[in-house]
């Protein structure tokens, strides 16, 4: 993957779960590298884990896409 793809592919990335996170109530706190960390408020994690799982639903679009053939992610919740 050249660094041109590589910076396109976190881009669409970085967009398409901040979209994700923002839609369930949360915010994104900092990038760490290629990693996020969100940070929900509420005191039920309805929001949270909804988010997680659609979250997962978009990188398997992404890998669909092809664009994405070599991308895994892991989601770690913390109550």
């Amino acid at each position: 993957m050249t660094p041109e793809r590589a910076l396109l592919l976190l881009n669409i990335y970085f967009d398409g779960i901040g979209e994700l996170v923002y839609q369930h109530g949360g915010y994104i706190d900092k990038f760490l590298g290629d990693g996020i960390m969100i940070i929900f408020e509420q005191e039920t994690s309805d929001d949270t884990l909804s988010c997680a799982i659609e979250i997962q639903e978009f990188i398997k679009r992404l890998k669909i896409s092809s664009f994405g053939e070599r991308m895994s992610i892991g989601i770690g919740i913390n109550a």
